[in-house]
């Protein structure tokens, strides 16, 4: 068993301290942070709102955050936070599935309202948008 614990807002478990997850909270912000940029990744990404309001734009469409929502970001879709309400500012619990470093492809904003980016994106594999696959399932421990 690990028990994970903080009083500050920040990551609490990743890949630096053996974690299969990355568990973090957000500061209270009331204000997209200056260095909140559009990026994609191969894993699944949650969003919890724990306190406030805020969007996140994902592949060009807005997805609301407020108290209590759940955002699920899947693998290879572009993702940014474009909102925060400046009076109740916001606060969430963010979680990926994978913990790795450098794993985030960061791409220019433009390419988080829906269009293709300028430059082609990186791939493994193929979709519709010409992004990351998501990985295959495995059965472990099944014949």
């Amino acid at each position: 068993m690990h028990i994970y614990s903080s009083t500050v807002a920040g990551w609490w478990c990743g890949h630096w301290n053996g974690s299969p997850l990355e568990i973090g909270t957000s500061d209270h912000m009331h204000a997209v942070p200056p260095h909140e940029a559009c990026h994609y990744h191969a894993y699944h990404e949650y969003y919890i709102a724990l306190k406030g309001r805020g969007t996140l734009r994902v592949d060009g469409r807005e997805a609301s955050l407020a108290e209590g929502s759940v955002v699920m970001v899947a693998p290879g879709e572009t993702h940014r936070l474009t909102w925060v309400d400046p009076d109740v500012g916001l606060q969430m619990l963010v979680i990926k599935e994978r913990s790795a470093l450098d794993s985030k492809v960061v791409l220019p904003d433009a390419a988080c309202d829906g269009s293709p980016p300028d430059a082609p994106v990186p791939a493994i594999g193929s979709d519709r948008r010409g992004c990351i696959e998501p990985r295959p399932r495995t059965t472990r421990g099944r014949a």
